[in-house]
């Protein structure tokens, strides 16, 4: 999911639009807040046996459940 679809599902689930700012200034930048795109390989773990849910099928009814109680 990138943070597009991300922003996108938050505000289906919350009726609000999510603002974003395109860029920030070097010192309001955060270490986690790199430009490029990461991810981690689960085979390892999945050749073990171990299973993943997907993202689509908890992430929806989560944020849908804190916007109710916020």
């Amino acid at each position: 999911m990138t943070w597009n679809q991300f922003f996108t599902v938050l505000a289906a689930c919350t009726g609000c639009p999510a603002v974003t700012l395109p860029d920030s200034t070097d010192e309001d930048m955060s270490p986690y807040g790199e430009r490029g795109s990461r991810f981690m390989s689960t085979q390892r773990v999945r050749d073990s046996g171990f299973t993943f849910e997907r993202l689509d099928d908890w992430l929806f009814p989560v944020i849908q459940r804190i916007a109710r109680n916020a």
